[in-house]
């Protein structure tokens, strides 16, 4: 998940995109001082109106949309064309939002998200009885992360909750690493594709 670039001035403006190596593995103290809050509040702000945004964390660009939400998380899968059966992975802010999504944590995730978050390591716990089937794929289970990459972290705390995002591409297709992939991949239909490490392409359309 990989960019650099310019600031916003409109709206409904597109912008050009300029890749920047080594986006993907975040953690750079530097790209968390470049980050623009007021592009992350506007890609929150995206989110809890049900749109779809695609940011950066530090394995591929992941297509996000509010885990609370029906229709957003139905869009979700429409625009991916994934099946509605495969669950999707809800990334988090700290470990205190875990309670929040499974019915119960064992002492041994806590060890493991000690050791291990923020990383790429997603754990599966039995899911809470509010979170939707559009997120476990009807399954029993829910499966979770804290993502290390600074953009991804700033955008979930900022939007408060947790954010359902697999991989931004169409189902069965490449994974994505760049905005510009996601771009070129999903075009209109994703309201923001953030870029670190600040800036964004804006969406046009409706995100719909």
């Amino acid at each position: 998940m990989a960019e650099a670039g310019a600031t916003m001035a409109a709206d409904n403006q597109r912008y050009k995109l300029t890749n920047v190596s080594g986006c993907l593995n975040g953690g750079s103290e530097d790209m968390e001082r470049q980050i623009d809050t007021n592009l992350i509040e506007k890609a929150a702000e995206a989110l809890r109106q049900g749109q779809l945004v695609a940011f950066p964390t530090e394995t591929v660009y992941g297509l996000g949309a509010d885990a609370k939400n029906p229709e957003a998380l139905r869009r979700l899968y429409r625009v991916k064309g994934r099946p509605t059966s495969h669950p999707v992975i809800v990334h988090l802010g700290n470990t205190d939002q875990l309670a929040e999504w499974a019915a119960s944590v064992p002492p041994a995730a806590y060890l493991l998200a000690e050791a291990f978050w923020p990383g790429p390591l997603t754990m599966i716990l039995p899911r809470a009885s509010h979170v939707l089937d559009h997120v476990t794929g009807g399954q029993n289970s829910v499966g979770v992360r804290i993502p290390s990459h600074p953009l991804a972290l700033a955008l979930i705390k900022a939007f408060g909750s947790g954010i359902a995002a697999p991989s931004a591409n169409r189902f069965g297709r490449l994974s994505p690493t760049s905005a510009e992939d996601v771009r070129m991949e999903l075009g209109d239909q994703v309201a923001m594709v953030l870029r670190c490490p600040h800036g964004a392409w804006r969406s046009g359309g409706n995100g719909s």
